[in-house]
């Protein structure tokens, strides 16, 4: 009841303090506060994020395994901002394209599908109608990335960004 609405009332209170902080960062125009900035504040409201929804999931009586499904989403994508900032921060690789960050995202991706397919059992779509955006939005992501690679010019690195895209539709 009151105890987790408080909680996360104090985290939106928290990520919007993240926000406003990091817009006037980024409306500085500060190369190196903006660099610092971009790299702490995804990792910070990732953070929010993934413990806002674990205790929301925790309290649900419906759709329990979609929630945490979705929760586990949100903690691997948690790990891919942490890892990313630590590339960045502690071992100075710029933009680790390749690297354990895109391990966490792209499973955190896994999480997020089925969570959302188990979440749609508990929301009335007609069958057909769910198949044929599910139809219509496989077809899209399996187009793009055939395009995509037909068209490769930067290799790994290229294809990694392109299955963002592909995790997207």
């Amino acid at each position: 009841g009151r105890g987790k609405m408080r909680s996360t009332f104090w985290l939106s209170v928290f990520s919007l303090l993240v926000l406003g902080i990091a817009g006037l960062i980024y409306a500085s125009r500060s190369p190196s506060l903006v660099f610092y900035a971009s790299d702490l504040a995804p990792v910070l409201l990732s953070i929010s994020a993934a413990i806002a929804w674990t205790i929301l999931s925790f309290h649900s009586r419906h759709d329990v395994g979609g929630r945490y499904m979705i929760a586990g989403f949100l903690w691997l994508n948690t790990l891919g901002e942490i890892s990313w900032t630590v590339y960045e921060l502690v071992f100075g690789i710029i933009e680790p394209i390749g690297r354990l960050p895109d391990v966490f995202w792209h499973a955190g991706y896994i999480f997020l599908i089925i969570g959302l397919i188990m979440h749609l059992r508990y929301v009335f779509v007609p069958r057909k109608i769910l198949l044929g955006f599910n139809f219509v939005f496989i077809s899209l992501a399996v187009a793009y990335v055939i395009s995509a690679v037909i068209n490769l010019s930067d290799g790994w690195p290229e294809l990694i960004q392109i299955l963002y895209v592909a995790w997207d539709f």
